[in-house]
């Protein structure tokens, strides 16, 4: 580094000027900073053997994960439940036992709670908890389930 004085400084900006009015230190971290830190901590994850296990237990996701393993949905019987995955059967695989929806997690009804319990570490809020669900986990009724979580809150 060499040191020019400010008269040698052609490009010198008002900001490179202004005193700091508080101390760094004072500084507020971000709410969404503070929840990313939230969700980091791995004693609060899922694990894919969690999912596999629930998958197995879970009666409609068992049938599920049989139809798509066998590519016959004619296994499967027709009913409510059911029909919301029949619907995108063209979209559902399978990842380690694990049903997916395109690149997202399908979570059996037991594992539910937990994974809403996860999302909404930080209390970040219905919209920013559907936001970060829909980029990694699904199931049937998820919008109007994470809604009444936040509601309870």
């Amino acid at each position: 580094m060499v040191f020019k004085s400010g008269k040698q400084q052609a490009n010198a900006d008002a900001l490179s000027r202004l005193p700091l009015q508080t101390m760094m230190g004072d500084i507020p971290i971000p709410k969404d900073t503070v929840f990313f830190v939230a969700l980091d901590r791995s004693n609060t994850a899922v694990s894919v053997k969690q999912i596999c296990e629930w998958t197995s237990k879970d009666v409609v996701l068992s049938l599920v994960r049989s139809a798509v393993k066998q590519g016959n949905w004619s296994i499967v019987p027709d009913n409510p439940e059911i029909s919301q995955f029949r619907r995108r059967e063209n979209e559902l695989s399978l990842q380690d036992d694990c049903v997916l929806w395109g690149n997202r997690v399908v979570v059996p009804q037991v594992g539910r709670e937990a994974v809403m319990g996860i999302l909404h570490e930080g209390h970040p809020g219905a919209s920013c908890m559907k936001s970060l669900a829909r980029g990694v986990v699904w199931w049937p009724g998820m919008d109007s389930d994470l809604d009444a979580k936040v509601k309870q809150c």
